[in-house]
């Protein structure tokens, strides 16, 4: 079974940035196709993809910046740069709630990063 309480609060302030600078980096990724793709289709129905890969792109830049400023605020000693990239990093969860699994390590991980805030910087 899993153990969560194996892992210290610098550790997840160490491996939470990487984990939204990777998915936030995937996500825009794929807003971007999205984007180029756009109408796809032929004469009978046709799905487009734009709206979709705009809310990827923009809530997957959040996430990236989120993931940046929060990695940044532990190398430069910035409580209010790592608390401004915890909480960018709240917008992806809402329209990521279908993928549990990063619903649950955004829960787990924050509960973390708030000790790791609270340990730090008091």
């Amino acid at each position: 079974m899993c153990n969560c309480d194996n892992y210290t609060p610098s550790c997840s302030a160490t491996f939470y940035p990487i984990w939204c600078m990777v998915w936030g980096g995937l996500s825009c990724l794929s807003g971007i196709i999205m984007l180029i793709q756009g109408r796809v289709g032929n004469f009978w129905y046709y799905v487009d993809y734009t709206p979709y890969g705009a809310i990827a792109l923009i809530f997957g830049l959040f996430y990236l910046f989120g993931g940046l400023m929060m990695m940044l605020g532990v190398r430069m000693n910035k409580k209010n740069l790592f608390k401004t990239g915890k909480i960018l990093s709240y917008f992806y969860a809402i329209p990521s709630f279908g993928s549990i699994f990063i619903l649950i390590v955004h829960i787990f991980a924050v509960i973390k990063l708030c000790r790791y805030i609270e340990g730090r910087w008091g």
